[in-house]
């Protein structure tokens, strides 16, 4: 279950991009090379990156590549982030080591209003000892608030809060292990993540996005280069 809380969370951080406000009716989509740069709370850092976008059945894909830096360690995974007139849902690849089988991720809700709640992914995957065990989360609009970063401070930020599920527990709703702060037409700006009473927390320092510009802190990140300094 751990492997599988650290893919939804990092599932959570990369699928930030064109989450809609209320007044919007549909989410704006991110564009090739739309960049975002995050620090993590434990040293590490994170670059997420537009590659490719396409268009099919009234829906929108966008390819995302993500670049975790930890130490002298480099990691890279893909991703794939879809929008519909409905919202925003994030498709990672299947895999046979991990997972059994995995719904997309559906991050945020064109008609959410603070205090709604919806089944934000749910399928099988399996545990270190081979077994498969079925689960689902929920993800619950908290409120809108405003965010201090790096990169600059962000009034309307929507607060999600995401929940596990297993099948085999209580079908009520747990404190939250997950909370992402999303800016409508950016992205995610900060989350935070509950485990083994350990906090993890993602700070956005910089970004370049055809729709947002360029703002953020001088930190370097993996992949990319200093932002550029002042708020958007």
């Amino acid at each position: 279950m751990a492997r599988l809380w650290r893919i939804v969370a990092v599932a959570a951080v990369m699928a930030g991009w064109g989450l809609p406000a209320r007044a919007i009716p549909s989410p704006a989509f991110p564009q090739v090379g739309d960049t975002l740069r995050y620090a993590l709370s434990n040293g590490d850092s994170a670059v997420t990156r537009v590659v490719r976008v396409r268009f099919d059945d009234g829906k929108s894909y966008a390819t995302l590549d993500e670049t975790w830096q930890h130490g002298g360690e480099c990691t890279q995974s893909r991703t794939t982030l879809i929008r519909s007139d409905d919202g925003i849902a994030l498709e990672r690849p299947q895999s046979d080591h991990r997972l059994a089988k995995t719904s997309p991720l559906v991050c945020y809700l064109v008609a959410a209003t603070p205090n709604d709640t919806w089944t934000a992914q749910q399928g099988l995957y399996r545990d270190t000892s081979g077994g498969i065990t079925s689960y689902r989360l929920f993800a619950r609009l908290e409120a809108i608030e405003t965010v201090k970063t790096p990169a600059g401070t962000f009034p309307g930020c929507y607060r999600v809060a995401y929940f596990a599920d297993p099948a085999t527990a209580t079908s009520s709703l747990t404190p939250s292990d997950l909370v992402v702060w999303y800016k409508p037409e950016l992205g995610v700006v900060r989350s935070r993540s509950q485990r083994a009473g350990e906090t993890l927390e993602t700070t956005l320092v910089g970004y370049d996005t055809a729709l947002a510009g360029r703002a953020g802190s001088q930190a370097q990140g993996p992949g990319g280069g200093a932002g550029a300094t002042g708020g958007p």
